[in-house]
């Protein structure tokens, strides 16, 4: 009888040992878990999205002034190229590649603008993601989560890579050529730029500016994945919760209790699936 109830008492600290174990393993990995990091990095660099860390005065005032130097920059090459596209508006269908250059840099600046303006429904968005409700509560769901976050850490690195080498392809073909080296965009410059250093100079502005849109568009589609497919994930999550309903049958529980903890379960499908859709 003594023995018998050791084992229980034993059984029992090595089952709290055991979950006590899981949660901080939880705890532990779902830190790891990708939100949109690399966009947010991004999105900052860029001057679109202040630091949360960045609370003081003097540091407002800095990134504010940083901003409005890159958006004013980008703005003034659109102005630029628009411009050369009016005054040969005769030759419209020899300057096709222009006008689609226009078109896709006027895109990623009303892009700009939205990431800006819609800049805190975003981080509350993926800041849902983060609530006690999505969080795992097996090692199942653990790994559901771990597998998204895999594919959408993956998919953003990959992305970013392919608009960046597609942007160096573009500011380096001029350079390539062994005179009279061309502008990588074609855009009115008001004045002569056959001086080193002026050509030079206007050739960094087109680097940047290609870049800052390569960047921002694989940021902005990227971020729309990674926010589809973790709601995808939570999804998954609450199907398996649903599908541990029939196991509450098996327990040697009363009827009462069984209840209890059914409605319990459909209770929090339910929170959970509103908290993450609606």
């Amino acid at each position: 009888m003594h023995a018998s109830s050791l084992n229980q008492n034993q059984q029992k600290m090595n089952d709290e040992t055991s979950k006590r174990y899981l949660q901080e393993l939880i705890i532990q990995k779902r830190r790891l878990m990708y939100i949109g990091q690399v966009q947010s990095t991004v999105f900052q660099y860029l001057g679109l999205w202040r630091p949360q860390t960045w609370n003081s005065l003097w540091r407002i005032w800095i990134y504010r002034i940083y901003s409005i130097l890159m958006i004013t920059n980008y703005s003034l090459f659109i102005f630029s190229m628009l411009t050369y596209l009016l005054r040969d508006t005769s030759n419209i269908f020899n300057n096709m590649e222009t006008l689609f250059q226009f078109s896709s840099l006027f895109t990623v600046g009303i892009k700009m603008i939205t990431i800006m303006v819609k800049r805190k429904p975003i981080i509350d968005s993926t800041c849902i993601l983060l609530d006690k409700l999505c969080q795992p509560r097996d090692l199942h769901e653990l790994k559901i989560l771990q597998s998204c976050s895999k594919v959408c850490r993956s998919n953003t690195i990959i992305l970013q890579f392919m608009y960046i080498v597609s942007v160096f392809l573009v500011l380096l073909t001029p350079l390539s050529k062994r005179s009279n080296f061309p502008l990588p965009f074609k855009i009115w410059i008001p004045y002569s730029i056959e001086s080193r250093f002026a050509y030079f100079s206007i050739y960094f502005c087109h680097g940047v500016v290609g870049i800052t849109s390569a960047f921002i568009s694989a940021s902005v589609e990227s971020l729309a994945m990674v926010i589809m497919l973790q709601i995808y994930a939570q999804l998954e999550i609450i199907v398996h919760r649903l599908h541990l309903l029939p196991r509450l049958r098996k327990k040697d529980d009363s009827e009462y209790m069984i209840y209890q903890h059914e409605s319990r379960l459909m209770k929090d499908c339910v929170n959970h699936h509103t908290h993450t859709c609606m």
